[in-house]
């Protein structure tokens, strides 16, 4: 289902825009996701489903926005990044820790 399917529009309200501080939230949640799911311990399918069940829940609210932000994590959950950009976060997944605390 895509966002229009849903009834959600991408353009948020004036007054409901994203803080930068929310933006970096989403984005720490993005590399939650890609790891997870690129060591095994998700799968795809599991984040897209519930990504979607919890946009459908913000769309019935009219809470346009927050249903936006969890189409954007189910359509990350989903959608594999370049192959560059996975051999890179499995290349640094794979390195030990570095320095000294």
């Amino acid at each position: 289902m895509t966002e229009a399917d849903a009834g959600v529009t991408t353009e948020p309200k004036d007054d409901e825009k994203l803080r930068d501080s929310e933006i970096a939230i989403i984005d720490a949640l993005k590399m939650i996701v890609e790891i997870m799911v690129a060591r095994g311990i998700v799968p795809a399918e599991g984040f897209r489903k519930i990504f979607a069940n919890q946009r459908d829940g913000y769309i019935r609210k009219e809470m346009a926005n927050a249903a936006v932000v969890m189409e954007v994590l189910r359509t990350f959950a989903v959608t594999r990044p370049a192959e560059p950009e996975r051999e890179d976060l499995r290349r640094a997944l794979d390195e030990p820790p570095q320095g000294s605390a």
